[in-house]
Order: C-alpha cells, then sequence, then structure tokens
C-alpha cells in the first residue's frame, strides 16, 4: 500500500517515513536507512526522520553517527526528552 502511494507521491516525506518505520518493523534497518536517506534528501530537516537514523545508527554500532545527529537534534529541540533518552543509551 505505502510502495503503491509512493509510486504516485515519490518524495511525499510522510509516505517515505512510514515506510521507514515499516522496514524497522519489519527488522530491515538497511531498507530503512535507504529510505531515509530519500527522505533526508527531500527535506534535511525532518527531525522524524533524523531521529530514527540515529535509532538505527545507535542500533548498529555507528555510535560517532548516532552522537552527530542527537547533537544536532537537541540543539534545535532541547525539550525533546526521546533525544536525551537515546543519548544516554550510548
Amino acid at each position: 500500500m505505502l510502495i503503491d502511494a509512493l509510486r504516485v507521491a515519490p518524495s511525499d516525506e510522510h509516505l517515505l517515513f512510514e515506510l521507514a518505520r515499516s522496514d524497522m518493523a519489519g527488522d530491515d534497518s538497511q531498507r530503512a536507512r535507504e529510505t531515509l536517506g530519500q527522505l533526508l534528501t527531500v527535506n534535511p530537516r525532518h527531525v522524524n526522520g533524523r531521529y530514527l537514523l540515529a535509532v538505527i545508527e545507535s542500533e548498529a554500532g555507528s555510535l560517532s553517527r548516532a552522537e552527530a545527529l542527537l547533537l544536532e537534534l537537541l540543539r534545535e529541540e532541547p525539550r525533546e526528552a526521546s533525544f536525551y533518552a537515546l543519548y544516554a543509551r550510548e
């Protein structure tokens, strides 16, 4: 269903984000990472997309990449507790 919708609207941020979340739920973090790459090409400032990418990077052991993403997010959204929680997990 999401794939069909993306054929019609390949740059739709909401659809790309939901596809990445679906990929993560299906334990396909590589595909989620690729989908988030597409999303962040469309909108490099997409907060939820960058956060999900930080989660993926953290779980993959790419801690320096996760940290860079999280520090950027924390500068923009200093009151977002979930960013601090993920940062503390590293």
